[in-house]
C-alpha cells in the first residue's frame, strides 16, 4: 500500500537496521518506516490497534491504513523514546507530507470499527481527492458504522478537493452511521474546492439513521474555499432515517474565505424520507472575520426533513462579528424547513451579532421556520445584542420568520434584545414575521422589553418592523409590541421607530396589534410616521383586519419631515371588514412634522363597500406637537364610522389652523370631557371641557361623568 516514500534499496536498508517494536495489538514508532509497517501490519492482524508515535518530525505522504476486519485504529503522538511516557502537543509530533501528496489515509470498513487519531501535526499534503492533510473513513452495509475521534491535532497548508485539512466521512446503508467528534484541533492556511479547513460527513444512503457530529474548542483560520464553505463544511445527512444533530461550541472559525458561498461555517443535517432531522446547535463558539463572494459570510445553518420533521436549531453566547457576504447573510442564515412535516423551533440566546455585511439583504441574523404542509416551528430571540450590521438592500439586523403555505405558522417572540446601529434600505433594525400562506393559523409577534436604537433604512422602516396574518385561513395571529425602548432610530422614507405595513388582497385574517408601555422617542421619518407608522389594507370581501390599539405609550420627540410626526394609524378595508384604532392613556409630545401635516397623531378608519372600524381616542395627553401645516395634535378622519375622543388633553400643540385637533369626513364624532383650545370641524355630540378649568395639581384624565360607554 504504501511503496512510494524510498526507494527499494532504502526500505531494505532501514527494515534490517530500524525494526518495529510491537507487543501484541500496541505499537512503539520512532521513524517513518516504523510507522508505515506499523499501519500495514494493523490492517490485517485481527485486533484493536493502537500505534504510538515518539516525537519527531516525519517526511511522509501517501500513508494508508485501509481495513475490512471490522476492529479498531487509535494513532496517537507525543511520546517520548521507548513510548516509556507521553506529553500531549501536537507540534512535538509533525507528520509532514512536503506537497508530495496526501499525508494520511485511515479507512475502516465494518461493524462499530472505530478511529481515533490524536496528538499530531499533519502539514503540507495534498491530494486531487478528498483530505489533503487527513482523510478518515468508517463504513457498514447492513452494521453500525464506526465512529471517528479526531483530537488535539494540528493542521497547516493542506490542500484537497474536499476537506483541505481534514475530510471525515462515516456511512451506512441500512443501520446508523458512526459519529464524528472533532475537538481540540487547529485549522490554519488549508484550503479545498469545498471545506478549506474541514468536510465531516456521517450519512446513510438507504432506511438507516446518519450519526451526529461534535465539533468542540478548535481553532479554524485562514483557510479558502474555492467554492464553499472556507471554515468548515458538516453534514448529517440520511435518505430514508433519521439525521443525526450536529453540535458546535467553543470554537473560534475567522478570517476564512470562500469564493462562491458560506466563507465561515456550514451545518446541515437532513433527511430526505425519514421520520426526523436532527438539532443544530451552536455554543459559545466565536465566528468573525470571514468572507465570501456569495451568500453566507458567518454561519449556514440548515435543517430539512422533506416528508418528517425538521430538527431544531439553538444558538447560544456566540460572537458573530465582522463576517462579510458579497450577496445575502453577512452574519447567521438559520433555516428550518419540512416539506410534508413540522419544521424546526429556532432559539437564539445570549448571543453577540455585530458588524456584519451583507452587499445584498440580511446583514445580521436571518432566522426563519418553513413547513410547506405542516406546522411551521416558533422563534425565540432573548437577550441577544445585534448591533452594527449592515445589508445594502434589505433587513441590517434582524429578520425573524415562520411560515407554513397549508398548516400554521409558528409564534415569534424577541425578548431583551438589544438592536443597535443597524443600517438596510428596508428593514434597519427588526423585521418579525408569521405568515400562513394558504390556510391554517398564523402565530403570534411579541416584542418585549428589548432596545432598539440608532438603526437606519434609506427607505421604510428603520426600527422596528412586524406582519402577521393568513390568506384563507382562520387566525392573523395577534401582534403585542410592549415595554420597548425604540430611540433614535432613522428612516428616509417611513416609519422611523414602528412600521407595520400589510397589503391583504385575498380572504383571510390580519392580526391585531398592540402597542403598549413603550418608550418610542427620538425617532425620524422622511416621509410620514416619524414614531409609529401602522398601515393596514384589504382588498377582499372574505378579508377581515385586526385592531390597532395604542396604550400607555410615551412617543416623545419624533420628527417627520413629511406628514405625521409621532403616530400614523390607518386602517382601510376597501372590501371586507376593517379594524378599530384604539388610542388609551398615551403620552405624545414634542413631535414633529416640519415640512407638512399633523405633529401629533393622524387616525383613520377606513371602508369602502365593507363594514369600517371606529375609532376610540381616551384618556390621552396630547401636547406640544408641531406640524407645519395643520393639525398640531390630532387629526382624525371620519369615514362613514363612529370617532369616540373621551377624557383627553389636548393642548399647547402649533399649527397655522387646528393646532389642538382636526374632526373630518362624513360620521358621527363624539367628544366629551376634552381639554383643547383650537380645533376644526365639529362633534356630532360633545361635553367640551374647557381649558382652564383643571384643577391646580394637574389636569387629570380621569372622569366618573359622561356617556356611559366610557364611565
Amino acid at each position: 500500500m504504501w511503496r512510494r516514500l524510498f526507494t527499494a534499496v532504502l526500505v531494505v536498508l532501514l527494515s534490517a537496521l530500524l525494526p518495529v517494536a510491537s507487543w501484541g495489538a500496541t505499537f512503539c514508532v520512532a521513524n517513518e518506516l516504523g510507522l508505515v509497517n506499523a499501519l500495514d501490519t494493523a490492517e490485517n492482524n485481527g485486533e484493536n490497534d493502537t500505534i504510538k508515535v515518539v516525537q519527531g518530525t516525519y517526511d511522509v505522504w501517501g500513508l494508508d491504513y485501509s481495513s475490512s476486519e471490522g476492529r479498531n485504529i487509535t494513532l496517537r503522538g507525543g511520546y517520548t523514546a521507548g513510548c516509556a511516557s507521553r506529553v500531549l502537543n501536537p507540534a512535538n509530533t509533525v507528520l509532514d507530507g512536503n506537497n508530495a501528496g496526501r499525508v494520511l489515509y485511515l479507512s475502516n470498513n465494518g461493524d462499530s470499527a472505530d478511529i481515533l487519531i490524536e496528538g499530531f501535526t499533519i502539514q503540507n499534503g495534498t491530494v486531487s481527492g478528498d483530505g489533503g492533510g487527513l482523510s478518515a473513513y468508517t463504513s457498514s452495509d447492513t452494521g453500525t458504522g464506526g465512529n471517528i475521534t479526531i483530537q488535539t491535532i494540528i493542521l497547516t497548508g493542506n490542500s484537497s478537493s474536499s476537506g483541505g485539512a481534514v475530510y471525515a466521512s462515516t456511512g451506512t446503508n441500512t443501520a446508523t452511521a458512526g459519529d464524528i467528534s472533532v475537538t481540540g484541533i487547529t485549522a490554519t492556511e488549508n484550503a479545498a474546492s469545498y471545506g478549506g479547513g474541514v468536510y465531516l460527513r456521517s450519512y446513510c444512503w438507504s432506511t438507516g439513521n446518519s450519526g451526529s457530529i461534535l465539533f468542540t474548542d478548535s481553532t479554524i483560520t485562514g483557510n479558502t474555499a474555492y467554492y464553499s464553505s472556507a471554515g468548515g463544511y458538516l453534514e448529517s445527512y440520511s435518505s430514508g432515517g433519521r439525521a443525526g444533530d450536529i453540535s458546535l461550541t467553543g470554537n473560534i472559525v475567522s478570517e476564512n474565505t470562500a469564493y462562491e458561498s458560506r466563507g465561515g461555517i456550514y451545518a446541515s443535517s437532513y433527511t430526505y424520507s425519514g421520520p426526523a432531522a436532527g438539532r443544530i446547535s451552536l455554543n459559545n463558539n466565536t465566528i468573525a472575520g470571514n468572507l465570501t463572494y456569495g451568500d453566507a459570510g458567518g454561519a449556514y445553518l440548515y435543517n430539512e426533513a422533506n416528508d418528517g420533521t425538521a430538527g431544531d436549531i439553538n444558538l447560544t453566547a456566540n460572537i458573530i462579528t465582522g463576517n462579510v457576504a458579497w450577496a445575502s447573510y453577512g452574519g447567521v442564515y438559520a433555516y428550518s424547513y419540512s416539506n410534508a412535516g413540522s419544521a424546526g423551533d429556532l432559539t437564539l440566546t445570549g448571543n453577540t451579532v455585530s458588524g456584519n455585511t451583507a452587499y445584498d439583504s440580511n446583514g445580521g441574523v436571518y432566522a426563519y421556520s418553513y413547513s410547506n404542509a405542516g406546522i411551521a416551528g416558533d422563534l425565540t430571540l432573548t437577550g441577544n445584542t445585534v448591533s452594527g450590521n449592515t445589508a445594502y438592500n434589505s433587513n441590517g439586523g434582524i429578520y425573524a420568520g415562520s411560515r407554513s403555505y397549508s398548516g400554521g405558522a409558528g409564534k415569534v417572540t424577541l425578548t431583551r434584545n438589544t438592536v443597535t446601529a443597524n443600517t438596510a434600505r428596508y428593514n434597519g433594525g427588526i423585521f418579525a414575521q408569521s405568515y400562513a400562506s394558504s390556510s391554517g393559523s398564523a402565530g403570534d409577534l411579541t416584542l418585549t422589553g428589548n432596545t432598539i436604537s440608532e438603526n437606519i433604512a434609506y427607505r421604510s422602516a428603520a426600527g422596528v418592523s412586524v406582519t402577521s396574518y393568513t390568506e384563507e385561513g382562520t387566525i392573523g395571529g395577534t401582534i403585542l409590541i410592549a415595554k420597548n425602548d425604540i430611540t433614535g432610530n432613522i428612516s428616509y422614507s417611513q416609519g422611523g421607530g414602528v412600521y407595520v405595513n400589510i397589503y391583504f388582497y385575498d380572504p383571510g385574517v390580519v392580526a391585531d396589534i398592540t402597542l403598549s408601555g413603550n418608550t418610542i422617542t427620538g425617532n425620524y421619518a422622511q416621509e410620514s410616521g416619524g414614531g409609529v407608522y401602522l398601515y393596514y389594507y384589504a382588498n377582499d370581501s372574505g378579508a377581515t383586519l385586526g385592531d390597532m390599539i395604542l396604550t400607555n405609550n410615551l412617543i416623545l420627540g419624533n420628527t417627520s419631515y413629511g406628514n405625521y410626526g409621532g403616530v400614523y394609524a390607518y386602517n382601510y378595508a376597501y372590501e371586507g371588514a376593517g379594524g378599530d384604532i384604539k388610542m388609551t392613556n398615551n403620552i405624545i409630545a414634542k413631535n414633529k412634522s416640519t415640512a407638512s401635516a399633523t405633529g401629533g397623531a393622524y387616525l383613520r378608519a377606513r371602508v369602502n363597500t365593507g363594514t369600517p372600524g371606529d375609532v376610540i381616542v381616551t384618556n390621552n395627553t396630547v401636547t406640544d406637537n408641531t406640524a407645519l401645516n395643520g393639525p398640531g395634535g390630532l387629526y382624525l378622519y371620519m369615514d362613514n364610522n363612529t370617532v369616540d375622543v373621551y377624557n383627553n388633553i389636548i393642548r399647547g400643540n402649533t399649527a397655522p389652523w387646528a393646532a389642538d385637533i382636526q374632526v373630518s369626513g362624513t360620521g358621527t364624532a363624539n367628544g366629551y370631557h376634552n381639554d383643547y383650545t383650537d380645533m376644526s370641524g365639529s362633534w356630532t355630540s360633545s361635553g367640551h371641557r374647557k381649558p382652564g378649568r383643571f384643577p391646580a395639581s394637574g389636569p387629570s384624565h380621569a372622569s366618573t361623568s359622561g356617556p356611559p360607554s366610557v364611565r
